[in-house]
């Protein structure tokens, strides 16, 4: 009947395609915009995305869809995305058509976010998901990564979904969409938008009455209202006296077009439907046995039961809706559809070929169950923890033993928290009606370390080392004793997270989680307990120069530079961190990713790159939130915090200590309050505002925060205080902490200069000028030997006023010259200013009037993105290093030039070198410093 209507059967949704109108205007102007669709099957959720590609045929459109077949081939639906770029468009990287499986969700997103920015070269792009709902979770995390990086794109993002159905994605994809997103909610049609579908179908004008039965018994939904239009004549959609069809029966409808067909064309629709929305026509008619299927796949395609074009590239058979291939495949007897399942497994190998097998399995199968559990071990040796996690799944469906099933679902869930995956919680209910014992309590237990109850969580656990069902030295036990030393040296209880690490790595058996979790906390707890030497000898096997790193290298390797750089050591930590990055770009899995950013910023903040500083400390920032790694993320504002207080650039400082005390606020994790504190500590230390040092600190002298900040960042904040307590004139006080800084062993040369600096200070504060200059001389003997660092510079600079106010001007203009190269290489403004100061009063004029602070008002962002550019990179380059679009790159370049007045990329050097760091002059930092100038006795 279709042939007889006009053709245009789209109908009824103009306000929602105004609305994706809307959102593409705003995409076109620079701001990615993110639209939702949802509603019920056969709701019109795919006909209203294909109408409105069609009517905007200007864009760059990347398409896939989700499939329930195919929900456990990872990276599936990003090999959909992929395949719609054109090849010239890729830049080398992890490869999504060759062992994407291999390749993290973090590094398939950032190959996508690199192919987005290139493509908006031609034109806006719009990313189009179908059925999200059924995406493959390692998809799902790449396509979040991405979409979390749009910053200034041209993008337009079109995500369809049942109702409610994307709780298997995660809290971090319902966070996007509560954060981010516009949604529509489809609802059925009203009896006037079925006019112009009757009109196109049935070239015929409906009735009202017939029109509102219609939408009523169908309640609208237009694939149901279209199936029994094209299926019933017009007099019985207007006979009141007869009764239509229910609306379930679309089924029937559909296996009444399938029944009509030959016996090749049914059998090769059978089998396509057991591969999912999607195959291969040379498969799926291999599956079902025909020699030659066009002729099979033509008669499909003329009952609209498949898409009528192959395409030539792929030679696909694709179902024209879900719920065709969804009726199909309900409708095979159980023998021919467990036939076909493993007729379909036995032309394919590995995991897919044991889906098919699993598909064909119904009840338990024993067999089965262990060869999923056997894969899932081999998945958790290579480090691939939520693959291994899904096996475990469908093993625990299938195993005949109920214990045997419990043990693994719960190690399953296990394994996802380990994995630090946002939807591991999603699983409680599963996990608590497992019957209790050893397992189900250390999952409990770590579930609530989840929700931010560690106090409650460590006390689970201890309770449960007491349980006499708990065996000892079983693997078990191990994975216990692990997750306490975690959670103890999250609580700053070094000795005992010690205690516990030792004795997860001497259970016989552990597997690689145990033994990656316990080494890494004891290597953190013997460094709190002034082990670092121990630690750092116990990961010395640990290779930065691998090309490809051994499973959970990448994560060791972290814990060992961020614990170089915590002594001093930033060369070497600058070399393992540049290695775990370099590994993570190509594809490796990591964690903690946002961890390594931050130690790497914090090393070459101590090597003097302040620059590459500053940028990676805003890419640990971003990452540590869109990755959802809160417990992390007041921790890298603080490492932020020394760059830019260092710099005196103190709007983007206030900004991130403001940040770094709102994220400590929302988890209860001690570590990060002591961040937090560290940060806004570090603040008015820059500025001279020793009170303001003094309260900041002043919470980590007392109860859980003093026991774990006595080894946190250990020599910087006392330092902090002692300055502080210094220029308020409790020198009693000073000399104590002092006293604690120098019995502390492992001190990095950089605290050595600051440890004489302040002994100087102290000196002369008590009218001991003799000391003071001896203190001044050792310390500048030892700064011979250091590379250029703030504290050598604040070193020369004070002892060079005591000599001026000695009369010894020559010696002291000597050393402020020293101080002034040093001070200005480094970019610290605040002090610069303070030395420039310094030499106006020994007589040496100072060429110029100092420049203003940010005199172009350049972002953090746009000075990130300027000083790359300014090192030769390419917009696309740069962006990969950001893990943004090239098109986000472009935006901020454009207000880079617009500020700066340059026209041209190979000006930025100019404009940077001639830029300084801080956008507050001397004037504004000198008078709160003079407080604690160094005095000589009358």
């Amino acid at each position: 009947m279709a042939s007889q209507g006009t053709g245009d059967d789209f109908a009824g949704r103009g306000a929602e395609l105004a609305l994706l109108y809307r959102a593409l205007c705003e995409a076109r102007t620079g701001r990615p915009a993110i639209v939702a669709v949802e509603g019920e099957p056969g709701i019109g959720k795919t006909r209203l995305l294909h109408r409105f590609a069609a009517e905007a045929s200007d864009l760059e459109v990347l398409w896939a869809s989700g499939d329930e077949a195919e929900m456990s081939l990872d990276h599936g639906v990003a090999e959909q995305l992929w395949a719609g770029v054109p090849a010239g468009l890729r830049l080398d990287g992890p490869s999504l058509t060759t062992g994407a499986a291999a390749a993290g969700g973090f590094a398939v997103g950032a190959a996508l976010l690199d192919v987005l920015g290139a493509l908006q070269q031609r034109g806006t792009v719009a990313i189009v998901v179908d059925d999200l709902q059924w995406a493959d979770l390692p998809s799902a995390r790449a396509l979040l990564f991405a979409l979390r990086r749009l910053r200034r794109d041209n993008i337009l993002v079109l995500l369809a979904s049942r109702t409610h159905s994307l709780a298997r994605l995660g809290d971090s994809w319902s966070r996007l969409l509560a954060e981010r997103a516009r949604r529509i909610r489809l609802h059925g049609l009203t009896p006037p938008d079925l006019q112009p579908l009757a009109r196109a179908l049935l070239g015929l004008d409906l009735a009202p009455a017939a029109r509102e039965r219609l939408c009523e018994h169908t309640g609208g939904n237009p694939l149901y209202v279209r199936a029994l239009l094209e299926e019933l004549p017009a007099i019985a959609l207007a006979d009141q006296s007869r009764e239509l069809p229910a609306p379930h029966s679309y089924s029937a409808i559909v296996l009444t077009r399938v029944a009509q067909l030959s016996h090749s064309a049914q059998n090769l629709l059978a089998a396509a439907s057991v591969v999912g929305v999607r195959s291969s026509l040379s498969f799926a008619a291999a599956a079902a046995g025909i020699g030659d299927p066009v002729a099979a796949f033509d008669e499909a395609c003329a009952a609209d039961l498949v898409t009528p074009v192959v395409r030539a590239s792929t030679g696909d058979i694709t179902f024209s809706h879900p719920l065709i291939r969804a009726a199909i495949y309900g409708d095979l007897p159980l023998g021919r559809r467990d036939h076909l399942h493993l007729a379909v497994g036995g032309m394919l190998a590995g995991p897919e070929a044991l889906f098919h097998r699993v598909a064909a399995a119904h009840g338990a199968d024993d067999e089965l169950s262990a060869k999923l559990a056997a894969l899932a071990d081999s998945d958790i040796a290579s480090g691939e923890l939520p693959k291994a996690a899904q096996l475990l799944f469908s093993a625990a469906r299938l195993s005949p033993d109920p214990a045997a099933s419990e043990e693994r679902l719960l190690r399953a869930v296990e394994l996802l928290l380990v994995a630090g995956e946002a939807n591991a919680p999603d699983h409680v209910e599963a996990v608590r009606s497992c019957r209790d014992g050893p397992h189900k309590r250390l999952v409990m237990a770590v579930l609530t370390a989840t929700a931010g109850q560690l106090g409650e969580a460590v006390a689970q656990l201890e309770h449960l080392v007491t349980d006499g069902q708990l065996r000892r030295g079983s693997a078990l036990s191990g994975r216990v004793a692990a997750a306490l030393a975690f959670l103890c040296s999250m609580q700053g209880r070094g000795p005992e997270a010690v205690g516990w690490a030792n004795q997860a790595l001497a259970t016989t058996g552990n597997d690689p989680t145990t033994r990656l979790t316990a080494r890494q906390v004891l290597a953190t707890a013997l460094a709190m307990a002034d082990r670092t030497a121990d630690a750092l000898a116990m990961l010395a096997p640990l290779s930065p120069g691998r090309i490809s790193p051994g499973p959970y290298e990448p994560e060791l390797l972290t814990t060992r530079g961020t614990l170089k750089a915590s002594i001093g050591d930033y060369a070497g930590a600058s070399r393992d961190l540049e290695a775990v990055v370099r590994w993570a770009r190509a594809g490796a899995p990591l964690r903690s990713l946002p961890d390594a950013y931050a130690a790497l910023a914090q090393a070459e903040y101590g090597l003097g790159g302040w620059d590459n500083a500053a940028t990676h400390a805003e890419l640990a920032v971003s990452l540590a939130r869109d990755l959802g790694h809160f417990w992390f993320l007041a921790q890298a504002h603080k490492v932020a915090v020394d760059i830019y207080s260092a710099r005196g650039e103190w709007e983007f400082a206030t900004e991130h200590v403001a940040a770094a005390r709102q994220a400590a606020r929302h988890i209860d994790v001690p570590g990060q309050l002591a961040a937090a504190g560290v940060a806004e500590a570090t603040l008015a230390w820059a500025q001279g505002n020793w009170q303001g040092v003094l309260d900041a600190l002043a919470p980590l002298r007392q109860g859980t925060l003093a026991v774990l900040t006595r080894n946190y960042d250990p020599f910087t904040w006392r330092l902090q205080q002692a300055e502080a307590l210094l220029g308020a004139g409790r020198l009693d006080q000073a000399a104590r902490v002092l006293d604690e800084v120098e019995a502390a062993p492992g001190r990095p040369p950089a605290t050595v200069l600051a440890i004489y600096r302040l002994r100087a200070g102290l000196a002369l504060a008590r009218a001991e000028p003799a000391a003071a200059r001896a203190r001044f001389s050792a310390g500048i003997a030892a700064a011979a030997q250091s590379g250029t660092c703030l504290h050598r510079g604040l070193l020369a600079m004070d002892n060079a006023r005591l000599l001026r106010t000695g009369g010894n001007r020559r010696q002291a203009i000597r050393l402020l010259r020293t101080a002034h190269q040093i001070l200005s290489e480094l970019g610290a403004k605040p002090f610069l200013d303070a030395c420039s100061t310094e030499l106006s009063a020994c007589g040496v004029p100072i060429a110029g009037t100092p420049a203003p602070a940010n005199p172009h008002s350049l972002t953090a962002k746009e000075q990130v993105v300027a000083r790359l550019v300014a090192r030769g990179l390419s917009n696309r380059e740069a962006a990969a290093e950001l893990y943004v679009s090239a098109k986000t790159v472009e935006y901020h370049l454009g207000n880079i030039y617009a500020k700066t007045g340059i026209t041209s990329r190979h000006q930025l050097g100019a404009v940077l070198s001639s830029q300084p760091a801080a956008d507050r002059s001397a004037a504004a930092v000198l008078p709160q410093r003079q407080s604690q100038e160094l005095r000589t006795p009358p």
